[in-house]
């Protein structure tokens, strides 16, 4: 049996998620009519609490996983790029009119490659922390469980990794 340690971070943070439209997503025989069909098309904001779970097979000579400060440092940079920023997808629309607005403005954002709905943003969050846990000099045996996205304390998305040896 291994170890884990859990650790939650806030990030603030407006996006957009442009691709919104109740009326043809998945779950739209549920739309009654009473919200906007593309209201998250919206630029609006959230406070999120980034949840990460590590696991691993053995504790250090301290008898840690990972002491959860060292956790924190390697999530730094991602949170310094997310924190107070607003999420744009590349592909958005109105990222040519918006970008230069931000830019000139000296306004804080930052681009991706999807529209950044919490589905989207919880793997984006995976896939940046295990990349910097897995550098060369960092390797340590650990594995990202699970990663959780908690918005608004109601909306919690979460991303599981395949189990190492499967494919995806």
């Amino acid at each position: 049996m291994g170890y884990t340690i859990k650790q939650t971070l806030r990030i603030e943070m407006g996006h957009r998620t442009w691709t919104q439209n109740m009326l043809t997503s998945r779950g739209s025989h549920f739309y009654d009519g009473s919200a906007v069909v593309d209201k998250c098309a919206n630029i609006h904001g959230h406070t999120l609490f980034a949840s990460v779970t590590l696991e691993g097979d053995t504790l250090d000579d301290q008898y840690f996983l990972m002491d959860t400060d060292l956790l924190g440092g390697a999530f730094r940079p991602i949170l310094d790029d997310l924190d107070h920023a607003f999420v744009i997808d590349r592909s958005d629309p109105l990222f040519p009119q918006l970008e230069p607005v931000l830019k000139t403005s000296n306004l804080k954002y930052h681009a991706v490659d999807f529209s950044p709905t919490f589905e989207a943003l919880v793997r984006y969050l995976h896939d940046r922390l295990q990349r910097t846990l897995d550098e060369p000099g960092l390797k340590h045996g650990l594995r990202i469980k699970e990663m959780k996205l908690l918005g608004e304390q109601t909306v919690e998305a979460t991303y599981s990794a395949p189990a190492h040896g499967s494919t995806d």
